[in-house]
C-alpha cells in the first residue's frame, strides 16, 4: 500500500527503492502508561509508557486501573469545612466540622444528620493533632477564632486559661494550627509570626512564645509548622520546620526551645507560597509541601535556588495544570494533601474546582486526574479515605462502582508516538486492549492522530463485576472473593481481551485512547495491561 500523494509518487521509469516497497501489516505492542499523566515533555518525545490524558484512572506498578466510585457515607446538612479523626486501640472516631459545629459521623449514616458534639462555633476550618500522655490519648482542635477544643475519647472540653486542663500565656482562640514535635505540642498564633509550645508530654500548662519576627524577611505570617526527620521517623535528627504565608522556611534543631545551648536555627530558606496549612505530607524522611510552583520536597528547598525548585517538584510532570489551579484558586478553602497508605495514593484537593482533584502513586510518582469528585476536605478513618463536598455530604473514596449512583467515565490517551518512523505515514486498521479484570467491561478503543486529541462519544455504561466481598460461613471456599470493596488486590485476576476492533486511523503520529463508562454496585476491578495495534507503515514523506 502506497500512502504518498500523487505528486510524490515514484516515476514509472525508476525502480522501486527499499523504502518505497509496499508496507506490510505488523502488530505493535504498547504497555499501559504506568508513567502516568505527563505534561512537561514535548509531544514529539517518544514516551510510550506515558499518558497525555489520564482521567479517572490510577497508575499502578503494573498498569493503570479504573478508579472506584464515591459512596455517600454521612451528612451534616451544611457545607463541611474540615474532616478529622481520632484513633486509639479501642476508640475510632470521625468528625466533620461546619462553620458552626462539630459532628461525630463515626456511625457513617448517609441520610441522618447527627446531633452536634460541639456547637456555637464561628469557624469550621480546624487543625488537629493527637497527643498521648500518661493521662490518656487526646485530640486538640484549633481554628484561630474559637477557643481550642480537646477530645479525650468521649468528651469535648473547651480549653481556656481557667479550664481543666488549661493553657495559660496565650488566648487559645487565637491559635490557628497545632502539631507535635519531640513529645511537645506546638501552636501557631493566627496572623502573627509567633509560635507557642507547651511543656513536654502535656496537653495543658503555660504556653511559651517563640517569635520569628526577626527571622522572616518577606512579611506575611507564620502559617504552619511540622517535624522534618532525616531518619524517616521520630529520632535524634528531628528538626522543627516553621513555614510562612510567603514561602519562607525556618528550620530549627534541638530539644528545648527555651535553651540557647540546646536549640538553634539551622537555616532560613525560600520557596513559592504554600497553598494552605494542611497542604503537605510527610514522605519517608522528607516533607512534601504544596506550593504555587508545585509539590516541593523540603530537601530541595534547603539545597536549591527558589527559581529551580519547580524542576525538583514531585508534581513536575503536571506542572502546567498545577500552576493553572494555583493561579485560579479563590482563597475560600485552602488546599489539602493527604497520603493514603492502603492505596499507595497521594491526593491533592482542589476545593475551588468542584469536579477535579489530583492523585499520584506515592510508590512510582506517577500522576493522574480524578474527575467528578467535589473534594473540599479529607481525612483517613479506619484505613479508608473520606472526603466532604460543598453540600455537607461525606463520601468514602474508591468505594462502589458509581459516584453516589451517578455513572462516571474513565478515559485515557497515550502520548503521541511515531512508532520509530518519524516521517512515515501510518494506517492502523485494528486495535485491541488487554486487561486484567473481574468480569467483561464495555471498553471503547480509538486513536487520535498527528498530535491531536479527539475522543469519540462515550461508550455504553459498563457494569463491571465487583461487590462487597464474600460472607463467612456462607460463601464457597476457593470460589468466593475475600475482600471488602470488590477490589481483589491479592488474587491473580483473569485476562480480559477486547478482541481486535476496527479503528481506521491514519497519520504520522498515533495516540491510542481508551474509554470506559462505569456504573455498578461493586468497585470496578479493571486494569489496563497493554494496547496492541495492527496496521501498515507507508513510505516516508520527505
Amino acid at each position: 500500500m502506497k500512502l504518498l500523494s500523487p505528486a510524490r509518487e515514484r516515476p514509472k521509469d525508476r525502480y522501486e527503492t527499499k523504502s518505497e516497497k509496499a508496507a506490510k501489516a505488523a502488530p505493535v505492542k504498547m504497555p499501559a502508561p504506568v508513567m502516568g499523566w505527563v505534561e512537561n515533555q514535548s509531544l514529539a518525545a517518544e514516551m510510550p509508557s506515558a499518558a497525555r490524558v489520564l482521567e479517572n484512572w490510577f497508575p499502578t506498578t503494573s498498569g493503570v486501573r479504573v478508579r472506584g466510585g464515591a459512596a455517600k457515607s454521612a451528612t451534616i446538612g451544611t457545607r463541611c469545612k474540615s474532616l478529622f479523626s481520632y484513633q486509639t486501640a479501642t476508640v475510632s472516631k470521625l468528625f466533620a466540622a461546619s462553620a458552626s459545629a462539630i459532628y461525630d459521623i463515626s456511625a457513617l449514616n448517609p441520610s441522618t444528620v447527627p446531633g452536634a458534639s460541639v456547637s456555637g462555633l464561628t469557624s469550621g476550618y480546624f487543625s488537629t493533632e493527637q497527643m498521648g500522655t500518661v493521662g490518656g490519648e487526646y485530640l486538640y482542635a484549633v481554628n484561630g477564632t474559637d477557643s481550642a477544643r480537646l477530645f479525650d475519647g468521649s468528651t469535648w472540653t473547651t480549653i481556656t486559661g481557667v479550664s481543666t486542663p488549661a493553657i495559660t500565656g496565650v488566648t487559645t482562640s487565637t491559635l490557628s494550627y497545632v502539631w507535635k514535635h519531640k513529645n511537645r505540642l506546638w501552636f501557631v498564633k493566627k496572623n502573627s509570626k509567633s509560635a507557642y509550645y507547651l511543656p513536654v508530654d502535656s496537653v495543658g500548662g503555660a504556653a511559651s512564645e517563640f517569635s520569628l519576627a526577626g527571622v522572616f524577611q518577606k512579611g506575611g505570617y507564620l502559617l504552619f509548622g511540622c517535624t522534618w526527620s532525616e531518619d524517616a521517623g521520630d529520632g535524634m535528627n528531628d528538626r522543627v520546620v516553621l513555614v510562612s504565608s510567603e514561602g519562607e522556611v525556618a528550620v530549627y534543631q534541638g530539644s528545648d526551645p527555651a535553651s540557647a545551648s540546646a536549640w538553634g536555627l539551622v537555616g532560613l530558606y525560600s520557596m513559592a507560597p504554600p497553598r494552605g496549612p494542611k497542604c503537605f505530607i510527610k514522605a519517608g524522611g522528607d516533607v512534601i509541601i504544596g506550593t504555587d510552583d508545585g509539590a516541593i520536597p523540603l530537601s530541595a528547598v534547603t539545597t536549591k535556588d527558589p527559581a529551580a525548585l519547580s524542576t525538583a517538584a514531585v508534581s513536575a510532570k503536571i506542572e502546567t495544570s498545577w500552576r493553572k489551579m494555583a493561579r485560579t484558586w479563590d482563597g475560600v478553602q485552602p488546599w489539602e494533601m493527604i497520603k493514603w497508605p492502603a492505596e499507595n495514593m497521594l491526593l491533592v484537593t482542589l476545593p475551588h474546582d468542584p469536579t477535579t482533584c489530583f492523585v499520584a502513586n506515592v510508590q512510582t510518582g506517577a500522576w493522574a486526574k480524578y474527575i467528578g469528585w467535589d473534594v473540599q476536605c479529607v481525612a483517613l478513618f479506619n484505613k479508608k479515605l473520606y472526603f466532604a463536598d460543598k453540600n455537607g455530604f461525606v463520601y468514602a473514596a474508591e468505594q462502589g462502582g458509581s459516584d453516589n449512583g451517578t455513572s462516571y467515565i474513565s478515559r485515557l490517551s497515550y502520548m503521541p508516538t511515531d512508532l520509530g518512523s518519524p516521517t512515515a505515514f501510518k494506517s492502523v486498521g485494528l486495535m485491541r486492549g488487554v486487561f486484567q479484570a473481574i468480569g467483561s467491561p464495555t471498553v471503547q478503543l480509538s486513536l487520535s492522530v498527528n498530535y491531536g486529541i479527539a475522543f469519540p462519544s462515550p461508550p455504553t455504561i459498563s457494569s463491571p463485576a465487583g461487590g462487597s466481598g464474600a460472607v463467612w460461613d456462607v460463601s464457597l471456599w476457593d470460589v468466593a472473593l475475600w475482600d471488602d470493596d470488590g477490589l481483589n488486590s491479592f488474587i491473580v485476576k483473569p485476562t480480559y481481551d477486547t478482541g481486535w476492533v476496527g479503528v481506521g486511523a491514519q497519520g504520522e503520529t498515533l495516540a491510542p485512547q481508551v474509554q470506559i463508562v462505569v456504573n455498578g454496585a461493586g468497585r470496578p476491578d479493571i486494569e489496563l495491561v497493554q494496547i496492541d495495534l495492527l496496521g501498515e507503515s507507508g513510505a516516508s514523506v520527505v
